[in-house]
């Protein structure tokens, strides 16, 4: 870095009707390679190609994952290439989306343990071959990779 700013997108667009609060943020985007950067919050994918700075309206899922069952109550998105992988936290799913296809690439669900209704969830995360999901009470849940080739 040379510290020089080398140009800016401005006013990163927002859906309408969405609170100062909801923009969209560094924890959920992701640089997939020197043209392309692709964001995910609240069911919604931005485009933002950082050669022209161009930045398409947010792509709404809502019914994509409504239709799948998914209410997308996650803070936490990996994103590998074409997949996205989210937990559903209110539906207790993991989620690999293809954002390129628009196609749900597997869902895994996960009980209620024991007597607790309720776990807090860190992750998940993708890390080489291998996607890790970590719950309140202790259990790291480990995943291959889907491979949607």
């Amino acid at each position: 870095m040379n510290g020089n700013l080398e140009w800016s997108i401005d006013k990163l667009p927002k859906p309408e009707g969405w609170a100062d609060e909801a923009a969209l943020r560094f924890s959920n985007i992701k640089i997939l390679n020197e043209n392309l950067m692709i964001g995910m919050k609240y069911r919604r994918l931005w485009n933002i190609n950082l050669v022209n700075g161009n930045v398409a309206e947010p792509i709404n899922y809502s019914n994509k994952f409504t239709s799948e069952g998914l209410y997308n109550q996650s803070t936490n998105y990996c994103f590998d290439g074409e997949l996205i992988t989210f937990f559903d936290e209110f539906e207790r799913k993991l989620i690999s989306f293809n954002w390129k296809t628009e196609k749900v690439e597997s869902i895994t669900s996960f009980p209620i343990q024991g007597k607790e209704n309720l776990c807090g969830w860190q992750g998940p995360i993708i890390e080489g071959d291998n996607c890790f999901l970590l719950d309140t009470f202790g259990t790291l849940y480990i995943f291959g990779k889907t491979n949607n080739k």
